[in-house]
């Protein structure tokens, strides 16, 4: 995947192999703070994007970008 069509499908993709599994009802947002399920929305770090990038290629040999990714996200404010 070099070109990210739909962030939130990818990121819950690429998570789901480090144990992350986020429900379809929350949006994925970026923070820099804590991490994890709130109200509307579910808190990622860019590292743990990046390590769900890597560990998804390792899986399955799909390589996802992880700069693209943490990119198209959007952060908490």
């Amino acid at each position: 995947m070099s070109t990210i069509t739909d962030p939130q499908t990818t990121v819950r993709e690429v998570l789901a192999t480090i144990g992350i599994d986020i429900p379809d009802h929350l949006d994925v947002v970026l923070t820099d703070v804590r991490t994890g399920p709130r109200i509307a929305t579910y808190r990622v770090s860019p590292s743990q994007v990046e390590a769900g990038c890597e560990q998804h290629w390792l899986v399955t040999g799909e390589t996802v970008n992880a700069a693209a990714l943490v990119e198209a996200l959007p952060w908490h404010d």
